[in-house]
């Protein structure tokens, strides 16, 4: 499991053991009815969440916020209502992704797999407002990777100079700062505007690659100079 993944299981466990009582044999028949009916809803459900992820010294590496997140344990998936996702940079301004909606899917860390536990470095925390903040992250303990969908912009602003990347969907792995999509793709910027069939990016060197196929050529109009 992953980090998010542990976090997650250990509020679930936590949020069923305050549920735990005595049961009959009436009750067990009304658990198991109560069982099929549930069948497909998530093991647990926050509005208004945060998302923090800090890295060994302190330092934020990224924070996601949704206005709902659903997470389901057996498909190892969360789900993700307006999700605003912000990546920071260790040189220059954050990247910004925005989307209706969003996934998250894991894949299961080496080290971790192959011992049945968790990283010794997880540390959690959860408030009222529905935060949780994971520590002492590395970038071989966890490989969350983020699906965006629908009305998705991925940003980045110093103030002068700025991007502005539209598409229908984007993939995003917070972790090693890559993001790609195979949807066509509008860029905005300060100096002119590009359209393409698709994007694959390394966000944290801010360098964007893009596509063309038969039906969408790599075009670029330039921003005419005023003096």
């Amino acid at each position: 499991m992953t980090r998010l993944q542990w976090v997650l299981l250990a509020l679930s466990v936590a949020a069923a053991a305050v549920l735990v009582g005595s049961w009959d044999r009436s009750a067990d028949k009304e658990a198991i009815t109560r069982e099929d009916a549930n069948e497909g809803e998530p093991d647990l459900y926050m509005e208004k969440a945060v998302i923090s992820q800090f890295d060994v010294v302190g330092n934020l590496r990224y924070q996601l916020k949704a206005s709902k997140i659903s997470h389901f344990a057996d498909r190892r998936v969360t789900q993700l209502q307006a999700p605003a996702l912000e990546l920071l940079r260790n040189d220059g301004p954050p990247w910004v992704a925005t989307a209706a909606d969003g996934e998250v899917d894991y894949a299961a860390p080496a080290a971790a797999s192959a011992e049945g536990k968790p990283p010794a470095a997880l540390h959690t925390d959860r408030d009222t407002t529905n935060s949780m903040t994971i520590l002492g992250g590395s970038a071989t303990a966890s490989n969350e990777t983020v699906h965006l969908t629908n009305g998705v912009t991925l940003s980045r602003n110093d103030g002068v100079h700025y991007v502005r990347l539209t598409t229908n969907r984007l993939t995003v792995m917070p972790v090693t700062r890559d993001a790609h999509t195979d949807a066509p793709v509008l860029i905005v910027t300060d100096t002119g505007r590009t359209i393409a069939s698709g994007m694959s990016g390394e966000l944290e060197t801010g360098r964007l690659q893009l596509f063309s196929d038969s039906r969408q050529r790599v075009t670029t109009i330039v921003n005419s100079l005023t003096h």
